[in-house]
């Protein structure tokens, strides 16, 4: 879309999400990727009922919260609506994300062609081969039901792969059957490799199919004036040298919706220039260093514990995660909503000297296991002469996620007072500048 508008500043998301419960984590997964991987702003995010028939309200909020990007996550019939709404209502924002209906060969007359240029995430597109299994395969699927097949055909790979392991085993036998699904090595018509993810996966995923150039990628299709084609992915726009390989056959250009492009070439003509990268200082002179910030780079909320007398600031758009209080030595957690990155404080007993064998034995105590430590120790000294002692971790969670986090130990009245910001580093990438300035913001009584 900045390609094709000349837009300079960062493009902006909603996410739109049928009020399912299954629908919660992708809802919390986005608002942390949109930021963190795309390098985009969330300008909202919308519910509508799984049964609405139409979405009005929605698309005009949307649209008034100048919305660039809209990222449907939609399973069931509520996407016919959704995109008839925003072709109706000519909303200037492209539409990708996961839309089932928009899968199916009767998307087009339900939604009386107002689903131009929706984008979905997709199994299969008749202009697409991912492997030569693909086509005939599909070929096969419209000459018997006369439909494309949408993302559930996959199921007809998943046979395949099943009836090889139970002959490669030669039983029936559920553990003898499972040891050769995991030995799983062959082309279907959705995947060039399926493969399996280990028991040591580190996004705590073993036996799931393996992602990525080379293996499982899906494919993205788009409607474009009464077609459905596949448009992704692209190695033309691919940014990872392992995705500029990944060149399937028959891969159409994306495009952005006309309204769209119009909206942002106007707000392009009028915006400033991009500024000049600062000079450099002199030879031999070096930058002036920034005044100390009066305030946090983030619209901040504040945690105050009055039984120990202390209080910190966190992002304001973090809520409380009360899941995250298990142990007695944990005080309080915010985060981002059922997911990453958030902050978790602690109230040990100060009964040793800070050192890398006990803060490992601490966050061995709490229920982490491995718990490592990926930086020296730093000594510093907080408001009021309190030492502090700063590091980066790593340690699995008691739900089996691999986590990074900036830790802050400060010692007051017996008690070592813990911040940690935390991360799982495949979905929000680990932030020390943002790590570091939570956890400084500790200020005791």
């Amino acid at each position: 879309m900045k390609e094709d508008t000349g837009i300079n500043r960062p493009l902006r998301v909603a996410i739109c999400a049928e009020g399912a419960q299954w629908a919660d984590s992708m809802v919390n997964i986005m608002k942390a990727w949109v930021p963190s991987k795309l390098g985009m702003e969330v300008s909202g995010t919308w519910r509508p009922s799984p049964t609405a028939t139409e979405l009005t309200a929605e698309m005009s909020a949307m649209e008034a919260a100048n919305t660039d990007i809209i990222c449907p996550i939609i399973s069931g019939p509520l996407g016919i609506p959704y995109a008839r709404s925003w072709g109706e209502l000519k909303v200037p924002a492209a539409s990708v994300g996961i839309n089932v209906e928009s899968q199916s060969l009767g998307f087009w007359e339900a939604t009386k062609g107002f689903g131009n240029y929706e984008t979905s995430l997709n199994s299969y597109a008749e202009n697409v081969e991912i492997t030569p299994l693909t086509k005939p395969f599909f070929d096969e699927f419209y000459k018997k039901f006369g439909q494309v097949p949408t993302y559930n055909a996959g199921t007809w790979d998943a046979v395949y792969i099943l009836t090889a392991a139970i002959t490669r085993a030669g039983t029936l036998n559920s553990d003898a059957v499972v040891a050769e699904l995991e030995k799983t090595n062959m082309p279907g018509s959705v995947a060039v490799k399926f493969t399996f993810t280990g028991a040591d996966a580190p996004l705590n995923n073993p036996h799931d199919v393996t992602y990525g150039p080379g293996a499982s990628t899906g494919i993205a299709s788009q409607w474009q004036d009464g077609k459905m084609l596949g448009v992704w992915p692209n190695a033309a726009y691919a940014t990872d040298d392992a995705w500029k390989t990944v060149n399937y056959p028959g891969i159409a250009k994306w495009k952005s919706p006309p309204a769209a492009v119009d909206r942002l070439k106007a707000e392009a003509a009028t915006q400033p220039a991009a500024p000049a990268a600062p000079a450099a200082p002199p030879a031999g002179e070096q930058p002036a260093a920034p005044p100390a910030a009066a305030a946090t780079s983030y619209p901040a909320a504040t945690y105050t514990n009055d039984k120990y007398g202390f209080s910190i600031q966190y992002p304001k758009d973090w809520v409380a995660r009360p899941e995250l209080v298990t142990n007695p030595e944990h005080l309080a957690a915010f985060g981002v909503s059922g997911f990453v990155p958030g902050v978790v404080l602690y109230a040990y007993d100060a009964d040793a000297p800070e050192s890398k064998d006990w803060i490992v034995a601490s966050f061995a105590k709490v229920g982490n296991q491995s718990p490592k430590l990926k930086s020296d120790i730093k000594e510093e000294t907080l408001a009021g002469g309190i030492k502090a002692y700063t590091y980066k971790a790593n340690y699995i969670s008691a739900t089996g996620y691999d986590v990074l986090s900036y830790c802050l130990d400060a010692d007051k009245d017996g008690k070592r007072i813990r911040v940690n910001v935390f991360t799982i580093d495949a979905f929000a990438p680990y932030d020390e500048k943002l790590g570091s300035e939570i956890a400084h913001t500790l200020t005791f009584k």
